[in-house]
């Protein structure tokens, strides 16, 4: 008896389909029964999980307390046909998770999990500098607003650089908040800088 409950946890086991990042910080998986499990380790204060549909439109948010693990299990039974996306997003990086979601199956779209570093941009005199580890090669794109404007003052393309390091002089514009929005891959990191 012992044996055909280790067997029938082993074939459980073999169904699920798992993802998991090198730091082992996040585990996805999603069972034949379309029951998603995001498990975390080592969660920090105010990191965020999420889940986006591929229109960018967030279905799910939740912004985390500080926890030695945390579990969040989805039924994708009542989703929609189609692509989504879970996202990790820490104070360095955005990990990002594809799953299919199907009428008879879901499951992860493996080897297409990727990381988008956190850009650091800085305020020193009137230059803006934007420095970004760039390790996946994506195509960048720096777009600078002027607060509660949405027409793009500038749009700044950058392709096949690793280290980013991009500056922006703010000293021909008049004084007031502008919002740098970096984005890689669709994947946008937005922050404010005060021109004084």
């Amino acid at each position: 008896m012992k044996k055909i409950i280790n067997l029938g946890l082993l074939s459980v086991a073999l169904l699920v389909t798992v993802a998991a990042n090198a730091s082992k910080k996040v585990s996805i998986t999603v069972s034949p029964a379309k029951q998603l499990t995001i498990s975390l380790t080592e969660v920090a204060q105010g990191e965020v999980l999420s889940i986006s549909n591929k229109d960018n439109e967030v279905i799910f948010t939740d912004i985390l307390e500080v926890a030695d693990s945390f579990i969040k299990n989805v039924d994708l039974s009542s989703f929609e046909q189609g692509v989504y996306y879970i996202a990790l997003k820490t104070k360095t990086s955005t990990k990002v998770t594809p799953v299919i979601v199907s009428p008879k199956l879901s499951k992860i779209i493996k080897g297409n999990t990727k990381t988008y570093n956190t850009p650091d941009i800085s305020l020193k005199s009137d230059v803006v500098s934007i420095k970004l580890n760039n390790e996946s090669n994506n195509d960048v794109t720096i777009i600078v607003y002027e607060q509660g404007k949405s027409t793009p003052l500038d749009i700044i393309n950058i392709e096949d650089k690793i280290d980013i390091d991009q500056k922006y002089s703010l000293s021909s514009l008049h004084k007031g908040e502008y919002r740098f929005v970096v984005s890689q891959n669709n994947h946008d990191y937005s922050t404010t800088i005060l021109n004084k």
